[in-house]
Formats: C-alpha cells, sequence, structure tokens
C-alpha cells in the first residue's frame, strides 16, 4: 500500500481507500471502506480532494499536495481548517506555494509568509 484516502462526512471519517501507485500514470485501489450507514451513498464515487502531509509526528507538518478538483474548489478552506486541527499541536505547519495566485488564499486561511527563512531547493541532480 503507498496511500490511503479517507472520505469525510462533515467532520467525521465516513469511510477509506488504499492505493498502490505502479507508476505516474497508474494507480490501483486495492481496497475500499465505508461505514455500514454509508454504504449505497456514492460515498467512494467521486475524489474531490486529496491533501498528502509529511510531518515527524510532533513538530513540524509539510502540506505537500493540497489538491481540489475544480468543480469543488470552495472546499479547499474546509480541507486547510481539517488540517489545522489535525496538527494544531505542531510547532509548525509549512508548505510552499509554487503558485504566486495561492497565497492569498492560504493568507485568508491563516498562513503567513515566513520572514525568518529562505526557502532552498534542489530541482536536479
Amino acid at each position: 500500500m503507498d496511500y490511503v484516502i479517507v472520505a469525510y462526512g462533515d467532520e467525521e471519517a465516513i469511510g477509506c481507500a488504499a492505493l498502490r501507485e505502479y507508476s505516474k500514470e497508474s494507480i490501483e485501489v486495492k481496497r475500499g471502506l465505508v461505514q455500514e450507514d454509508c454504504k449505497g451513498k456514492n460515498v467512494g464515487e467521486k475524489l474531490i480532494g486529496l491533501a498528502e502531509i509529511l510531518d515527524d509526528g510532533e513538530v513540524n507538518a509539510y502540506i505537500h499536495n493540497l489538491l481540489v478538483c475544480p468543480t469543488y474548489q470552495n472546499q479547499g478552506a474546509h480541507m486547510v481548517e481539517m488540517i489545522k486541527q489535525k496538527y494544531r499541536n505542531y510547532l509548525y505547519i509549512v508548505l510552499i506555494c509554487e503558485k504566486k495566485d495561492t497565497v492569498p488564499f492560504y493568507a485568508r486561511n491563516g498562513f503567513s509568509t515566513a520572514t525568518d527563512a529562505t526557502p532552498l531547493q534542489i530541482r536536479t541532480l
């Protein structure tokens, strides 16, 4: 299993699925589970958002990807709020905006530009 995705209804997890990545173009859903009272309600019909977060278990949570289906862009703030709640006891929740036009969205949701740090990267080796 390479990834686990979770389906939420309001604030509660109501289903999940395990994914296996074979290549950048090929991912298989290995198994999906849904709460009994949610069966038959198309819970797993459409993936509307995905957050990939790496954390060290205590201090830093790094939002690597936050993707929202264009039809559901208004749900992005809800996803950010869920991430903030999950990592509320961490010292930092960090992300790097590759698209400058997304900075105002994150600023509206509590993020600020780091003035005491400079992001660094290696693009190729």
